[in-house]
């Protein structure tokens, strides 16, 4: 699971290219901040279900 850092970054990052107006770099970014969520559930739910 990531740390308060790397999410904030994986945030600024979408951020930073809605700022830029770049849809297919906000898009990717948005991919990313999604993805390391959805990892950072099922393994949330591993540690709570060994």
């Amino acid at each position: 699971m990531i740390g308060m850092e790397e999410s904030q970054a994986l945030h600024e990052a979408v951020f930073v290219e809605f700022e830029r107006r770049d849809p297919v770099a906000a898009k990717a970014a948005m991919r990313r901040l999604i993805e390391r969520a959805i990892s950072d559930a099922h393994d949330g739910f591993k540690q709570k279900n060994p």
